[in-house]
């Protein structure tokens, strides 16, 4: 089982600590998951000297945020940050949940790579999860598919980074084949030149957004926005414009969104900025802060 948002949002946290070897942290959790990740890392000998402390909730230099959380105190020492490293890898992998059969994966992240390779007419390139498409991507162990393209021959990798927390990582890697020869062999094949130049094109429907597992995914863009945690206000605003009609009002009494009004305007200017960047829509919301609501206008 994957790490939980919690669990691995602590662990990004101690990733942030490089290059210390004496790492105090102070933490409030919802539950006792994350002392799990100091227990394995403890078990594989990754540090060494924990020391938890539980706070007292009525110490006025706590300062909680609620009666419900626990507060630690936390100290160890780290003895290896390569392992700390692989037990991030490790977990990272498992939050491909659902993985395609090997040979699936291997052919699907083949031709990721060759494209891109061909688009930017370079074998040496950074490749990223989202490279593999907002679909295929979820079901694509990033890591474990890149060393066994690398068994394989068929390329090179170092510098990688990985995002615990967001599941986001990347790659700089070297196709070990030249641009030319990879065009030669991934030349579209045209069976009856004359059939295929007076075949009537098909309209091509305009594209559509989706938000499925908390992915962001537009038809025809490789470009994605993850959105990992279902309790965030960008998760649930995005949820409910997804569930309610085209240019429906969005305000704080629409069921099940839990947000102010002024949390709804500050999150749609937020995800406005980001669409924009990403997928090219300048307002994929509509906002009226005097009314007190936004609308999805884009479809």
């Amino acid at each position: 089982m994957p790490l939980n948002s919690e669990s691995r949002k602590f662990l990004s946290d101690i990733f942030g600590k490089k290059p210390n070897k004496l790492v105090p942290m102070r933490r409030e959790f919802d539950t006792n998951e994350p002392v799990g990740v100091l227990n394995q890392l403890k078990k594989n000998g990754a540090i060494t000297a924990l020391d938890i402390d539980e706070l007292d909730k009525n110490n006025p230099f706590v300062n909680p945020t609620s009666k419900d959380k626990i507060y630690l105190d936390i100290r160890f020492r780290v003895t290896d940050w390569k392992k700390i490293d692989a037990y991030g890898e490790e977990e990272f992998n498992k939050l491909t949940v659902e993985p395609y059969g090997k040979d699936k994966q291997v052919r699907i992240a083949k031709e990721r790579i060759i494209s891109k390779a061909l688009k930017l007419e370079n074998n040496e390139f950074r490749f990223r999860d989202w490279d593999l498409g907002a679909i295929d991507g979820d079901h694509i162990v990033f890591m474990e598919i890149l060393e066994t393209l690398r068994k394989k021959n068929f390329l090179e990798y170092w510098d990688c980074t990985f995002d615990i927390y967001l599941g986001t990582c990347e790659c700089f890697i070297k196709v070990l084949k030249d641009t030319k020869e990879l065009q030669e062999k991934n030349k579209p094949k045209i069976i009856n030149e004359k059939i295929a130049k007076t075949q009537k094109k098909k309209p091509v429907p305009a594209p559509k957004f989706h938000f499925t597992e908390g992915i962001l995914f537009r038809d025809y863009s490789d470009n994605v926005i993850k959105i990992k945690n279902e309790n965030s206000q960008e998760y649930r605003l995005l949820a409910t414009a997804f569930k309610l009609p085209l240019k429906t009002r969005i305000d704080a009494a629409t069921d099940e969104i839990e947000l102010t009004a002024r949390q709804i305007y500050d999150t749609a200017t937020r995800l406005n900025q980001k669409i924009k960047e990403k997928f090219g829509p300048d307002q994929f919301f509509d906002n009226d802060y005097n009314n007190k609501y936004v609308r999805r206008v884009v479809e």
